[in-house]
């Protein structure tokens, strides 16, 4: 089985989270596709709640 990203993929979808989360000022969550190689941002949420918070 192939994974669903390869690296360059998986840094580019990193990058896209780092630059969504910056615009948001805080954690998000990411709701994303892959369709003819293209990253596609579904949703964006922002998170109530990160690890640190527990």
């Amino acid at each position: 089985m192939e994974p669903s990203l390869d690296n360059v993929k998986a840094v580019e979808l990193a990058n896209l989270a780092i630059r969504i989360e910056e615009l948001f000022g805080r954690h998000v969550n990411l709701e994303w596709a892959l369709s003819s190689n293209k990253l596609y941002i579904l949703e964006v949420r922002g998170v109530r709640t990160t690890w640190e918070d527990l």
